[in-house]
């Protein structure tokens, strides 16, 4: 396996072109050297497919062309030194922070954390991925690309698969081609967790944060179940949180230094934010509204700085975020995705005063989590919070029916499980981060402080653009990871290294150690204990636990379906075909036109298929050939 050479050439590169940029700190340093890590990542990935070379040796000549690259300009620029932020014992970074005697809360609350993430690295190596958008279409794609040696569409029953933005996925597809299997995927979203701490710390520092105080927020962050949970999945919200962080800090460096080099990774970081999750768009008219509001706070020593920046994030996303977007284009007509969902985003059926209303106040329901609290406490508490919420909505006039799938009484009375599909984020964030961000937003208005004023209309813009724009589901609640990490920085100051606030630092460390811990416990994707723990299941088990129908059927194809084999599928846009491509990716899978109403024994034949396998949704619409022999039949497949 070449995945070793292949990491030290794309980190080389990385080091000989942060070291251009000469950053004096080390949270700088460190959050670039990802941002470019990532950055040569994406673009080998999108010149690969261009010449239909998605595999393991073009990526290895594309890292080594990039090492040369940078080491020319290294040269060229006089050698910068590579680690000059940790000269002079700079690289002792615990000697910085309180003593432990001043500290004790804030040590056992970073211990905490650490082993919980350490564990979370554990659980990546030694459990499958098994969530439904990694089964049906995270890693569901990347098996086709390796399949196709492309990026390129094909025609598939889920345009989640070739119309969504690829960044997220490039990693898991980097890790999958150098590894021989996806057991690595979950480490690209633990990474983005690492690189998110170091912004969210970097950002929090910028606005006159303490380094302690820098740190319990980032703490606190790191606590939060949908953080914690999707740290260890393959899903991309925690990604394209962390690419959007980074873009923020690097701005905020650039406005304030006039340094361009921090306005160029700013840029490179929403290129790949943008090319990473459409929800970013979301956080765009309030990133519009703080732009305007640095104009008028800073005067015109910004304009000429935002004027660079727009520019340079212009080239930014071109080079690392628009990819798809022109590809849907030259495909499909439309940049975002096939025309029949944009048609239902653009017109949605229900009317959009509705969904906007409804959605604000469901999210607000929401956000009243109460993931961590044990069994028969938090089934209490839940029951207070459904009655208060009923008559809140009475009273405020909330429209019954706000989403197509779901009415305002499915949104109070259900609870959900504990998972990274609708996990929010626990008891703590409505006590930590809310109050934090209106008192720091007032500040920042007395102050005349334009970051802490952006920050706020950032994330106000991010809830108010989704509402608007996409109708509530339980599964919402990751999208708001972008906003929540915006705010997190703001945390910062509720901590104060004194005695007198010693309690209250903690009771906040005791019950947000207590919420990471639980949730990690009780995920339903991956339970730790009880009778469905997943230690205790098969890999195949443990693969199928939030589809155990699918289970049988995966059995049937073993049986019956050579791992070497090619198989045509016509399945529905919702069924899991990622296992279909075996353990190490060996099976070729022809997913029929679902536009064509039979089945086409010519297309089967021209693709060597050997195999046919069709869902019970398919099944009944279509009449099977008399050429084709039924070889095995399971729960309607």
């Amino acid at each position: 396996m070449l995945i070793v050479p292949g990491a030290l050439f794309i980190l080389l590169a990385a080091l000989l072109l942060n070291s251009l940029f000469r950053f004096e700190s080390r949270i700088s340093f460190l959050v670039s050297l990802l941002i470019l890590s990532y950055a040569n990542l994406v673009l080998v990935s999108e010149v690969a497919s261009l010449f239909s070379q998605i595999n393991m040796w073009f990526y290895l000549l594309g890292h080594l062309i990039i090492v040369l690259f940078a080491w020319i300009y290294w040269q060229h620029s006089g050698k910068p030194q590579l680690f000059y932020c940790f000269n002079n014992g700079k690289w002792i970074i615990w000697r910085e922070f309180l003593p432990w005697g001043k500290a004790p809360a804030l040590y056992v609350f970073g211990i905490g954390v650490l082993l919980l993430y350490i564990a979370g690295f554990g659980f990546i190596l030694v459990f499958p991925q098994n969530n439904y958008d990694s089964m049906t279409y995270h890693l569901s794609r990347v098996g086709y690309w390796m399949q196709h040696n492309s990026l390129a569409p094909w025609p598939t029953p889920n345009p989640r698969q070739t119309t969504y933005p690829i960044n997220a996925e490039v990693g898991l597809l980097w890790t999958m081609l150098f590894w021989g299997s996806d057991q690595l995927s979950g480490l690209v979203n633990w990474i983005a967790a690492l690189g998110s701490m170091a912004a969210i710390f970097g950002v929090a520092r910028i606005i006159g944060a303490s380094r302690s105080q820098s740190l319990f927020a980032v703490l606190i962050w790191a606590t939060f179940p949908q953080v914690v949970l999707q740290s260890a999945t393959t899903q991309n919200d925690l990604l394209a949180a962390f690419f959007f962080i980074s873009m923020l800090y690097y701005l905020y460096l650039g406005l304030q230094e006039g340094g361009k080099g921090e306005l160029i990774l700013s840029a490179i970081s929403f290129g790949l934010a943008i090319g990473t999750k459409t929800t970013t768009f979301f956080a765009l008219p309030g990133l519009a509204v703080s732009g305007l509001i640095a104009w008028l706070l800073i005067g015109p020593v910004a304009v000429p700085r935002l004027v660079n920046w727009v520019f340079m994030s212009i080239l930014g996303i071109g080079m690392f975020g628009g990819f798809t977007y022109v590809q849907n284009w030259l495909y499909y007509g439309n940049p975002i995705s096939v025309p029949e969902w944009m048609a239902y985003a653009v017109d949605p059926p229900i009317p959009r005063h509705d969904m906007f209303v409804g959605s604000l106040f469901s999210y607000a329901y929401q956000f009243l989590d109460l993931s961590g609290i044990p069994g028969g406490l938090r089934t209490a508490l839940f029951v207070v919070k459904a009655e208060v919420a009923q008559v809140l909505a009475l009273t405020l006039q909330i429209p019954e029916r706000f989403s197509w799938f779901y009415s305002l009484r499915q949104v109070i009375n259900q609870p959900y499980a504990i998972n990274e599909g609708v996990a929010w984020f626990g008891p703590h964030s409505v006590f930590l981060i809310f109050p934090s961000a209106v008192a720091q937003f007032v500040w920042g208005l007395r102050r005349r402080d334009y970051i802490r004023i952006s920050i706020f209309c950032i994330a106000l813009g991010y809830l108010f653009t989704l509402s608007a724009l996409q109708e509530w589901t339980p599964y919402k609640g990751r999208y708001f990871i972008i906003a929540i990490s915006v705010l997190a920085p703001l945390i910062s100051f509720l901590y104060y290294p004194n005695k007198k606030h010693g309690i209250f630092h903690w009771i906040v460390v005791v019950i947000a150690l207590w919420v990471m811990v639980w949730s990690v416990t009780l995920n339903s994707s991956r339970p730790l204990v009880g009778a469905n723990a997943v230690s205790r299941m098969s890999k195949t088990g443990a693969r199928m636990l939030n589809n155990p129908a699918m289970v049988p059927v995966i059995e049937m194809l073993e049986e019956h379906v050579p791992l070497d084999s090619t198989i045509a599928t016509r399945i529905g846009a919702n069924h899991w075909d990622y296992p279909l491509f075996g353990p190490q990716f060996t099976r070729e899978i022809i997913p029929l036109d679902p536009q064509y109403p039979g089945i086409d024994i010519q297309a089967l034949l021209e693709a060597q298929a050997a195999y046919l396998l069709i869902s019970p949704r398919e099944r009944p619409f279509l009449q099977i050939p008399l050429e084709l022999s039924l070889i095995g039949e399971e729960s309607g497949w």
